[in-house]
C-alpha cells in the first residue's frame, strides 16, 4: 500500500515471490515499460553501474531476508472468533516468555483467541490488557498472556534512533500473500499521523500487529494500519492539493504504513505488567 505514480516497487521482493502480484505488474505491462525506455544510449547507465546496483540490491534483499527469517519464530498468527460464524485474524509477536503483543483492534470483541506459531503449535491466550483504539489518543496496543513457552522473543528498542530512509523489516500475515511474510521499506522522517511513525513498508489486512524491526532485529514499531500520503503531510489549516489527473487501477502504492512506536508499546507493557 505504498507510493503513487513513481511505483518505486517498495515491495522489496521480501514478500517471497508474491511481490509481483502486489505491484500489479503483468508480463504485458513489463513489455510496455521496456518499449518506453529511452533509446538514447547516452542517457542509459553504464553496464558497470547497472551491475553494481543489481549487486547492491541483491545484497540488501539477502540481508532483509536473513533478518526476517531470524524473527519469524517469534511471530504468531492471531485468529479470533466473535460469534459462531464470524472471526478475524492478524499478527502478534512474543515480547517475553509468556506474553504476546498485538493490536487492540485485532482482538476487539473476540470470544476466543487462538495463536499459531511458525512450527504449527497453537495456544489460546487470555487478554491481559488493551488500549481503546477508537478513542483519543487512538493507540492500538494489546497484550496477551499464555502458558505456552515462546520459542524466541523480540526486544523492544527506541524508535528515536531511526534516520530518514533507514531500512526496516516487517513479518506478518497479509491476506493476499500468505503467512509469515517478510516485507521491507524505509522509515519516513517528519511525517506523523497522531503518535504513529510512518514507513513505506508494504501493508495490508492481516499485517495488523506485526513487529517492525531494524536490521539489528530490534523492534521499533507495532504495525497498526496505513494512512494516505497526500493527507498525512498536510497541516490542519492548509488547503488540500489535488492529485494529478491520472487513472488509478490500484491505490496500494499511495499509502504509508503506520506503526505505534516501540517506546509507546513499552510504556503500556510496563504499566500492565508492574505489580
Amino acid at each position: 500500500m505504498k507510493q503513487r505514480t513513481t511505483r518505486r516497487r517498495l515491495l522489496t521482493a521480501t514478500a517471497v515471490g508474491a511481490v509481483t502480484s502486489l505491484a500489479g505488474c503483468t508480463e504485458l505491462q513489463a513489455s510496455l515499460v521496456e518499449t518506453t525506455e529511452p533509446t538514447d544510449e547516452s542517457s542509459r547507465p553504464t553496464a558497470g553501474t547497472e551491475q553494481a546496483d543489481a549487486t547492491k540490491s541483491r545484497a540488501d534483499n539477502q540481508q532483509v531476508q536473513q533478518v526476517g527469517k531470524s524473527i519469524r519464530p517469534a511471530v504468531v498468527s492471531v485468529n479470533t472468533q466473535t460469534s459462531s460464524t464470524a472471526g478475524g485474524s492478524g499478527t502478534g509477536w512474543f515480547v517475553a516468555e509468556n506474553l504476546v503483543v498485538t493490536n487492540s483492534h485485532v482482538i476487539d470483541g473476540a470470544s476466543s483467541i487462538t495463536c499459531w506459531t511458525l512450527d504449527g503449535d497453537s495456544f489460546e491466550p487470555e487478554v491481559l490488557n488493551a488500549t481503546d483504539h477508537r478513542s483519543p489518543p487512538y493507540h492500538d496496543v494489546a497484550l496477551l498472556q499464555t502458558d505456552f513457552s515462546a520459542p524466541t522473543t523480540l526486544s523492544l528498542g527506541d524508535e528515536s534512533s531511526l534516520s530518514e530512509g533507514q531500512t526496516v523489516v516487517q513479518v506478518g500475515h497479509p491476506f493476499a500473500i500468505g503467512n509469515w511474510v517478510i516485507a521491507s521499506g524505509e522509515y519516513v522522517r517528519d511525517q506523523k499521523f497522531g503518535d504513529a511513525i510512518l514507513t513505506t513498508t508494504p501493508n495490508m489486512s492481516g499485517n495488523s500487529g506485526s513487529p517492525l524491526v531494524t536490521l539489528d532485529k530490534t523492534v521499533v514499531g507495532l504495525t497498526t494500519g496505513g494512512v494516505p500520503k497526500h493527507q498525512s503531510s498536510r497541516g490542519p489549516n492548509e488547503a488540500p492539493e489535488p492529485v494529478e489527473p491520472e487513472v488509478y487501477h490500484s491505490y496500494q502504492d499511495a499509502t504509508y504504513a503506520t506503526h505505534d512506536p516501540a517506546s509507546l508499546v513499552e510504556q503500556y507493557l510496563n504499566d500492565w505488567t508492574s505489580g
